[in-house]
């Protein structure tokens, strides 16, 4: 997975992902941004999923969702997901839609998105 952090011309931090993991990006830099205390609850809540504290989380943002377990976490467009089972709603479709899953949603290893996190918050220090 590649990913670089860089500022925005008005000075925001901007994290950019390959195509596969683009939602990872965008949930950073619109959903976390600069909340340093965002950051360390989600960190906190890493280290205690590792040590067998909790089995999952669920956050819900303005446009995405983040979903953790003790091995992955998922990121997706809330506009996608039926809030009640997570799944794409179909019946909102027009017949014959094909759904791209990889732009509905995309996740990573929980080892490696504790990685994201940690680079993301030494970035934006």
């Amino acid at each position: 997975m590649e990913f670089q952090f860089t500022l925005s011309v008005g000075g925001h931090p901007v994290a950019s992902f390959d195509s596969e993991t683009r939602l990872i990006g965008v949930w950073l830099t619109e959903e976390v941004g600069r909340n340093h205390n965002q950051l360390t609850e989600l960190l906190k809540l890493i280290d205690e999923l590792e040590r067998g504290k909790h089995t999952e989380y669920r956050f819900e943002g303005s446009e995405l969702g983040l979903y953790i377990d003790r091995e992955e976490i998922e990121i997706y467009l809330l506009s996608a997901r039926s809030r009640e089972d997570g799944n794409i709603m179909a019946y909102d479709l027009p017949e014959g839609t094909e759904i791209d899953e990889s732009a509905e949603g995309t996740g990573c290893g929980l080892a490696d998105f504790k990685r994201i996190l940690l680079s993301w918050q030494e970035f934006i220090s």
